[in-house]
């Protein structure tokens, strides 16, 4: 298969629109989570957001939106990280007239597994397969970092959530391309590259 696999979008919606242009020519898109939650973004940016995956993955039966930190504290019964704009984005979206929309970010998948490649959106690590499996685990598939010390399961990966200046292997075979997000001051951390893998063989990067 052709499978395109884009980062970290953090309320920028200019990457759904570009994906909403090219979704027809790959077999699957997966887009890595963390949807909500760029500095500075108001609350009904993160609303909105959300909003336009999930048209996407309406619109594209090949697009295949996973779960990110940023959108898990939203899906909990309380509001993980604090703040005004959390809180009234968490306030919004538990409202009864979303609750079509509350329910969609709930129920994203952490992972895909896409011929012998697994998507997810921090990495599958062989400490968190051997836990509980928890989500709020700090080596789970969520919140874990490629530090020296990460230990992946085996096999191919491709994650996002630790920005980068570019997509790039940090394990071989094991592939994180959070390249999209910005620094507390607005300005770019990665050069917006995105990745493409062909029959889970063949990895290219390129700007989006």
């Amino acid at each position: 298969m052709k499978v395109l696999a884009v980062g970290d979008i953090h309320t920028k919606k200019w990457i759904v629109d570009k994906v909403d242009e090219i979704a027809d020519n790959y077999d699957k898109v997966v887009l890595i989570g963390d949807y909500a939650d760029e500095w500075k973004a108001k609350a009904m940016d993160n609303i909105d957001i959300w909003r336009a995956v999930r048209e996407l993955e309406k619109k594209h039966g090949n697009v295949t939106a996973l779960m990110g930190n940023h959108d898990y504290s939203y899906a909990l019964t309380s509001n993980m990280f604090g703040g005004r704009i959390s809180e009234i984005t968490y306030f919004i979206l538990k409202n009864p007239e979303n609750k079509d929309l509350a329910e969609w970010v709930s129920n994203l998948p952490v992972h895909v597994a896409i011929d012998n490649v697994t998507y997810s959106h921090a990495g599958i690590t062989e400490k968190w397969l051997d836990s509980s499996r928890k989500l709020t685990l700090s080596c789970g598939p969520l919140w874990v970092r490629p530090t020296k010390f990460t230990v992946y399961a085996p096999g191919k990966q491709v994650f996002g959530h630790t920005p980068g200046k570019t997509c790039r292997e940090v394990r071989p075979d094991v592939w994180c391309i959070d390249t999209f997000s910005k620094d507390p001051y607005g300005r770019d951390v990665g050069d917006h590259t995105v990745l493409e893998v062909i029959d889970g063989e063949e990895f290219n990067v390129f700007k989006f």
